[in-house]
């Protein structure tokens, strides 16, 4: 599960989400706030959809 907004969008919303961000500021970073309890598989699939929609700077955070 991966959310946005308090919405669930999944692995295949992030793209169109950070695309959507990005049209106006092509250079603000991406951060994913990883849930404690969040495999390092998911995290990659978020970080790879995030790169595909156009992310230059991705960060990856833990939730407490």
């Amino acid at each position: 599960e991966v959310y946005y907004g308090g919405r669930n969008i999944g692995v295949k919303g992030v793209s169109s989400v950070v695309a959507s961000m990005l049209a106006d500021d092509p250079e603000m970073p991406v951060v994913i706030q990883g849930d404690v309890d969040a495999t390092h598989g998911l995290i990659m699939k978020v970080t790879d959809a995030a790169q595909l929609g156009g992310a230059k700077s991705i960060y990856s955070a833990t939730a407490k």
